[in-house]
């Protein structure tokens, strides 16, 4: 059995959907193959969950340097993540992280390494996600309208029919 274990109280921190995501990327595996990047990956893209929208969080305006606006970032993400971002912050290593960041985009380097990456292939997949969940309430919204016309229709002049 694949458990996931800290010393530390800061497992129930994490946004339950992070932790479900982490531990079917590790269960569905066979033993074998995590000995290659299948556990890193696993966690870039548990990282890429909770803080790969910070490029949202990018401010720009011509002539100046591009900055990190931490309330824009916080507002950003939902509600039940909120308080874990507030909580990040606060931690060097995202501080640092935030920084390289800025000093490559303003130094004209840019930068595409697995993270960006595997933050693109996230987006994609989170919009795909909508997209389809709005396809199908608009689906169902089409459905019902139709069929409450239909029944407003033989109410109010039942000698008619389709």
């Amino acid at each position: 059995e694949n458990r996931v274990e800290t010393p530390l109280d800061d497992l129930e921190s994490l946004l339950m959907e992070v932790v479900s995501n982490l531990k079917k990327s590790l269960s569905l595996k066979p033993p074998a193959s995590m000995l290659g990047d299948a556990v890193a990956r696993a966690f870039l893209q548990a990282l890429v969950h909770l803080i790969g929208g910070y490029r949202d969080a990018l401010k720009y305006r011509q002539g100046e340097k591009i900055t990190f606006n931490e309330d824009a970032f916080i507002l950003s993400r939902s509600t039940s993540i909120q308080p874990f971002l507030e909580q990040m912050l606060q931690l060097q290593i995202f501080r640092q992280f935030i920084e390289e960041r800025l000093d490559l985009l303003n130094s004209g380097r840019g930068f595409s390494d697995e993270f960006e990456l595997e933050c693109v292939a996230f987006t994609e997949k989170t919009n795909k996600k909508f997209k389809n969940q709005y396809a199908a309430i608009t689906q169902n919204v089409k459905r019902e309208s139709g069929a409450f016309v239909k029944k407003v229709k033989n109410k109010t002049n039942p000698a008619m029919k389709d």
